[in-house]
């Protein structure tokens, strides 16, 4: 019994040790294993026999995609906060460096300048609501239609501009017609 035992210790070290030595050479080696997986994988009867096996086994795929998940999900979760991260420096270095160049500094101004002549009214109007809530003429409250507590300022008629409805982000746009009811 001994000898089995330690002869499937033995097999399955030597499979481990096997795995190790794969995943060294597939480090260092990286861009060529891609490679030939790409050539390996752009052939036409392996798409064909990837595509069938992935619609005859839809819901196992599934569940096992479900399982890998909850089985990974906390390294998973720390790696999509990673890549937020470095695209949210990457954006800004980017925004950086475009609205730095004088060409993007004069469109934005243009822009600005066009939006202020367009919108005088609705500018005016917010101005004056906002400079009435902090000098407590208006009350901030709860949302007109749901409740919620976070709210925004909507004019109905910009030419009252302290009479106010307070509406959560949802409702604002609705009532704006940016989005449709639903």
């Amino acid at each position: 019994m001994d000898n089995v035992e330690s002869g499937d210790a033995l097999v399955e070290a030597k499979k481990q040790l096997k795995r190790e030595r794969n995943k060294k050479y597939r480090g260092t080696h990286r861009e060529k294993v891609l490679a030939s997986k790409r050539e390996y994988d752009s052939r036409a009867e392996i798409k064909e026999r990837k595509k069938k096996y992935r619609e005859e086994n839809k819901e196992h795929l599934s569940q096992w995609k479900k399982d890998w998940y909850q089985r990974n999900k906390e390294s998973v979760l720390k790696r999509v906060k990673k890549r937020a991260a470095e695209t949210t420096e990457r954006r800004k270095e980017y925004l950086k460096e475009y609205f730095g160049r004088p060409e993007a500094k004069k469109l934005k101004r243009q822009q600005g300048n066009r939006y202020r002549q367009i919108n005088q009214i609705q500018i005016k109007a917010r101005r004056l609501a906002y400079k009435a809530l902090k000098d407590g003429e208006i009350q901030k409250k709860t949302c007109e239609e749901c409740g919620k507590e976070k709210v925004e300022m909507h004019h109905p008629d910009y030419s009252k501009p302290l009479q106010v409805r307070w509406l959560c982000k949802r409702h604002h746009m609705i009532a704006d017609g940016t989005i449709p009811l639903t």
